[in-house]
């Protein structure tokens, strides 16, 4: 964005002037609470009570208080600004390999939608969060009673009630949307023609060949080509073995 007709913020990180469009805004996250004497030592927030174990906010103005003066743009557009492919083929006497590799780059993705969230009820019947939890969830989960989880904890403490603190946009939710994927690959062997001729076939081939067979990515909790909402089918890996004989 080189110009847009906005209010004069305070504060320069408000400013969309810069920033992508649609890139997201929200508060910076700090971590977790570790503690009661933790949570009483940082900024007061403006979005619901807040206990150990919930995310904590960086006071960006240093008021004292997170509130909207704190929301900064943050991470990138969910739409990736870089991406490309590769394709090799490789041919050696009577073996052929052959593949494509893709790759997707500056792209941010939102954690906190419909599938990634504990609790959150994707059915479509009964409440809210009537859902399940996930194992991500529960295997980095903060928990009050265990200090040694404190520090180690990347998932807030579980709780269906007082969830609005937790849910407010921020760095906590964003992860890295950078993946490779090698789309295809095939690979065959072809019989030599002084074999093949004495069965009046001029070509014997046998192979292999799969799709969306390994995918490089660092997100938590869901398939990195999911949309925003966090709810679409993942890419469906295939195998497929195959002959082609042509006399």
């Amino acid at each position: 964005i080189d110009f847009n007709d906005e209010q004069d913020f305070e504060f320069n990180y408000r400013k969309s002037k810069g920033n992508s469009i649609n890139r997201p805004t929200g508060y910076v996250a700090n971590g977790l609470y570790k503690d009661e004497q933790d949570l009483l030592n940082s900024p007061v927030t403006s979005f619901g009570n807040s206990y150990p174990g919930d995310i904590k906010y960086r006071d960006l103005n240093g008021d004292g208080k997170v509130d909207i003066n704190d929301v900064s743009y943050i991470g990138k557009n969910n739409l990736p600004e870089l991406y490309g492919a590769f394709y090799f083929t490789f041919l050696w006497k009577g073996f052929d390999l052959r593949g494509t590799l893709t790759f997707v780059g500056e792209r941010t993705y939102n954690a906190y939608n419909v599938s990634t969230i504990a609790f959150y009820n994707v059915a479509g019947t009964g409440g809210q969060y009537d859902g399940n939890v996930q194992q991500f969830h529960w295997d980095n989960r903060y928990v009050p009673s265990d200090p040694s989880t404190w520090d180690k904890a990347t998932y807030p403490r579980l709780s269906l009630a007082g969830r609005n603190h937790n849910a407010q946009t921020s760095t906590f939710w964003l992860e890295n949307g950078a993946f490779a994927r090698l789309k295809d690959l095939e690979f065959g062997y072809t019989l030599p023609l002084r074999i093949t001729q004495n069965w009046h076939i001029s070509k014997l081939r046998f192979y292999y060949s799969g799709f969306n067979l390994l995918t490089w990515h660092k997100m938590r909790t869901t398939a990195p080509e999911i949309g925003p909402s966090g709810n679409g089918y993942p890419v469906q890996r295939t195998h497929s073995f195959g002959v082609n004989i042509q006399f």
